[in-house]
């Protein structure tokens, strides 16, 4: 039984060694596997963090954007409220200037029509009216003209009636035809 033993112990003997050979072939693809698997993680995570700080650069852009434009709403409100304070002061002091009345026949100069019109001012203006102005108004207006002793509820300026049509030249009216192009002025002075 000598030799039945000796080929059974050279066929362990192969099997251990393929097995071995076999196992040291795997644990050498795990390895291999492994450090793959490493290079890809880390691959995974460069992107991951190129990706994370380009969407961390478009909000900040976004987040930048807004704010400038936040900024200019604010800046925008500011020279708003500013421009209104502005067109106030104005009106105010063209109320109170002493070319004042001289400028309302200007106004009825350029605004009147042919025919008989009735000249509407404010209380304001009614009670401080020159002696003179009626005469001067019916020299400046186009038709026949008269001053209506009742007062209309404007902050300055006329309105003339000529039957059903109305020509509005309060001061309001008049700044507001003129206020875009008043406000683009105004704009390009206020820093």
């Amino acid at each position: 039984m000598g030799g039945l033993d000796n080929i059974i112990e050279e066929i362990l003997r192969d099997a251990q060694n393929e097995a071995d050979s076999i196992l040291e072939a795997a644990n050498k693809e795990a390895a291999e596997t492994r450090i793959q698997c490493e290079k890809d993680k880390q691959v995974l995570i460069d992107e991951k963090k190129i990706e994370t700080q380009n969407e961390c650069m478009k909000l900040s852009s976004l987040l930048e954007l807004s704010a400038e434009a936040e900024a200019r709403q604010i800046v925008l409100a500011a020279k708003t409220e500013i421009i209104n304070e502005i067109f106030e002061d104005i009106k105010s002091d063209l109320k109170k200037s002493d070319e004042y009345f001289d400028m309302l026949l200007n106004f009825l100069k350029i605004s009147s029509e042919d025919g008989d019109g009735v000249m509407y001012l404010s209380k304001q203006d009614l009670d401080r009216l020159p002696a003179d102005f009626l005469e001067k108004a019916k020299k400046a207006a186009k038709g026949n003209i008269e001053i209506s002793p009742d007062a209309i509820d404007i902050d300055g300026g006329f309105i003339i009636k000529y039957g059903k049509i109305d020509i509005n030249c309060s001061i309001d009216a008049i700044f507001e035809d003129k206020k875009n192009k008043i406000t683009d002025i105004i704009k390009a002075n206020i820093s």
